[in-house]
């Protein structure tokens, strides 16, 4: 269960559409990641989610008012091929009239792992 009152969730596998296109034999992909995980992150809408199982899907992406990077730094191969996630800005986003990010604290974060 991912607290309500979460801000910036880690995880290794990705929620749902977002970081989550496999490869799979003969150049097919197939969408993975968890539904009812992005079903809580929707709920919870913490700041941040950083996840990185699926090494092809790295970069930014934005659901609603939450931020999710897979910052997966290596290739199917496990060769380092990516640098460390510093943008600001996501590179791909489902809905593009979502407002700016506006639940930064000014306190301290609320992390869960």
């Amino acid at each position: 269960m991912i607290p309500s009152n979460t801000d910036i969730l880690l995880l290794h596998d990705p929620p749902k559409d977002y970081g989550a296109l496999a490869p799979r034999p003969r150049g097919v992909w197939e969408h993975t990641g968890s539904q009812s995980l992005i079903n809580r992150i929707r709920v919870v809408r913490p700041h941040a989610v950083v996840c990185g199982h699926i090494h092809e899907c790295y970069g930014v992406y934005r659901d609603r008012d939450t931020t999710i990077y897979n910052s997966s730094l290596i290739n199917k191969r496990y060769e380092i091929v990516n640098g460390p996630t510093s943008q600001c800005k996501p590179t791909t986003s489902f809905n593009p009239m979502s407002p700016p990010m506006s639940r930064m604290s000014h306190g301290s974060m609320r992390v869960t792992c």
